[in-house]
């Protein structure tokens, strides 16, 4: 199955040394430190001479040992799987703070999600059998649907959130002022003022129906997400040993996939929840802020021309 970059994943991620990687594994940090242990003891009767002996052993020992494992398929699977594993834990634990932060523990689909993740917990038992089709890597792609899961529920909770917060009842009437202002407007400058106003303020009517189509989107490809799942982890513990139960799960895995549009809309609104704290403080004010800005500013430019039409 094709390598799947995760969607709440942005960065890229940096090339491994497998050279590094096998001089932190512990048959290797245990020999350096038998190396050294056994060095320091010889050398006491015997002299720095000796007592280097089992350095250069453990040095050759590497040597030889560098020109081959680091490049070893299997080796390199299980790197790659380790560090994907760190990545998915990373943004599980960074999407659970989030949504922590916005739901209480209690929420219904806390129960759905903690389902999902006894079901991989029970299916990497499965894939660790030597009669199952099911391999380790179908059971990471489940893991990340776990993870996809915890995304669109945020995405979901930040849209609805954006739509309550577009008050309609105040947007019209604030239009329909702006409108009556434009009759009388005689100054270019002001009217354009205004004009931009109004635009940006009718963009928030038409994004506030925008974010309730797509945040029933998104509450529906959750329930989809949640029950294609569970339809894959009962299909393997139906039938385990399936001669095509790989293929079976490798393809029902990609239907569970969402469509490109969902994503990249959803991808848009985590965005600014994936940076840090420290980034989002930084980032640009929203379009709700700029058209308050906007109608400010045509509010004074308004004041002002009727004082000029005063005097």
């Amino acid at each position: 199955m094709a390598e799947r970059e995760h969607r709440w994943i942005h960065d890229e991620p940096e090339e491994p040394s497998y050279l590094v990687e096998m001089l932190k594994t512990p048959p290797s940090k245990f020999g350096a430190i038998g190396a050294l242990g056994l060095g320091a003891i010889l050398s006491i009767p015997f002299g720095l001479g000796l007592g280097a002996v089992p350095l250069v052993v453990y040095a050759a020992g590497a040597a030889i040992a560098s020109m081959f494992v680091p490049g070893s398929p299997a080796f390199r699977d299980k790197v790659d799987a380790r560090r994907r594993a760190e990545r998915r834990g990373a943004v599980r634990a960074h999407l659970t703070e989030e949504l922590l932060a916005r739901v209480d523990v209690h929420a219904p689909h806390w129960s759905t999600y903690n389902r999902m993740r006894e079901r991989v917990a029970s299916l990497e038992s499965v894939a660790r059998s030597a009669s199952t089709r099911l391999n380790q890597r179908n059971v990471e792609s489940l893991d990340d649907s776990t993870v996809d899961f915890l995304g669109l529920w945020l995405a979901a909770l930040t849209m609805w959130e954006r739509w309550e917060e577009i008050d309609e009842d105040a947007l019209k009437p604030r239009i329909a002022e702006i409108e009556d202002s434009l009759e009388e407007m005689t100054s270019d400058v002001d009217r354009k003022h205004l004009l931009k106003a109004r635009a940006e303020l009718m963009a928030l009517l038409d994004r506030k129906k925008s974010l309730w189509s797509r945040a029933t989107a998104v509450d529906t490809a959750m329930m989809t997400l949640a029950d294609q799942f569970e339809e894959i982890y009962q299909r393997v513990i139906r039938n385990p040993n399936a001669n095509s139960l790989g293929e079976d799960v490798r393809s029902a895995i990609d239907r569970m996939r969402l469509e490109e549009e969902i994503d990249l809309e959803v991808d848009a609104d985590l965005g600014p929840l994936l940076l840090s704290r420290r980034e989002r403080e930084r980032a640009e004010p929203s379009g709700l802020d700029r058209a308050r800005a906007s109608a400010e500013k045509a509010g004074r430019s308004r004041g002002r021309s009727r004082r000029r039409t005063r005097e």
